[in-house]
C-alpha cells in the first residue's frame, strides 16, 4: 500500500478550485480520495449550481409549509407533503456535502450518484404535482402545487448540469495528460488521471 499526496485541479464550469488531497492506493488496485481540509465553499453558494441548490430547498419548504396549513388534505395531497419535505431534506443534505466538499472523503462515483438523486426526485416531484394538482380544492392547494412546479424546474436544472458534469468527466477520463486517448483500464506508470469533481 502506497501514500502519495497530490494537488487534484478541480474543475466546474463556473470556477476551479485547487484542493490538496491524499490517494492512498491499496494492492488490489483502487484508490480512495481524502480532503486535507473541510471548509465551506462560498464561491459555490455564489455559482448557479449553488444558487439552484437554495431554490430547491426554499421552494420545496415552502410548498410543505403551506400544504401543512391547508385544510381539506386527501391522499394524493399528503403525498405531495410528503414528497416536498422528503425533496428539501436531500436537497439541504447534498447542498452541504458539495459546499463543504465532504463528498472527497469518500471515492465515489459522485457525478453519476447525483444525477440518479436528481432524476428520481424529478420522476417522484412530477408525479406528486400531478396528483396534487387534479385533487386541488382551495388556493393553499394551488399555491403549494405552484411553488412544487417551479420547484421540480430547479430540479431539472441540476439534473441536467449534473448529466452535463458527467459527460465532461468521462471525456476528461478519456485523455491522458499529453491529450492523447488512453486505452480503456486504469492508468499505468506514473501518470495521474485527470481529476474533476462534480459542482452542481
Amino acid at each position: 500500500m502506497t501514500d502519495k499526496t497530490v494537488e487534484v485541479a478541480t474543475v466546474s464550469s463556473h470556477h476551479t478550485v485547487s484542493t490538496t488531497s491524499t490517494t492512498t492506493t491499496t494492492p488490489y488496485g483502487g484508490t480512495t480520495t481524502s480532503s486535507a481540509s473541510c471548509t465551506c465553499d462560498l464561491n459555490y453558494l455564489r455559482s448557479v449550481q449553488g444558487i439552484t441548490k437554495i431554490l430547491e430547498i426554499l421552494l420545496s419548504f415552502m410548498a410543505f409549509i403551506i400544504m401543512v396549513a391547508a385544510p381539506n388534505r386527501n391522499g394524493s395531497l399528503n403525498f405531495f407533503l410528503f414528497v416536498a419535505i422528503a425533496a428539501c431534506a436531500v436537497s439541504s443534505i447534498i447542498l452541504l456535502l458539495l459546499c463543504t466538499h465532504l463528498h472527497l472523503k469518500v471515492a465515489l462515483p459522485w457525478n453519476i450518484v447525483f444525477a440518479g438523486v436528481y432524476a428520481v426526485l424529478v420522476v417522484v416531484f412530477f408525479v406528486a404535482f400531478i396528483f396534487a394538482a387534479v385533487n386541488a380544492a382551495n388556493s393553499f392547494h394551488g399555491s403549494a402545487t405552484t411553488l412544487g412546479f417551479f420547484a421540480i424546474v430547479a430540479y431539472i436544472g441540476s439534473l441536467v448540469s449534473a448529466v452535463q458534469d458527467w459527460r465532461l468527466s468521462r471525456q476528461m477520463m478519456q485523455q491522458t495528460p499529453g491529450g492523447s486517448t488512453a486505452a480503456t483500464g486504469p492508468f499505468s506508470g506514473q501518470q495521474e488521471p485527470p481529476a474533476f469533481e462534480s459542482q452542481y
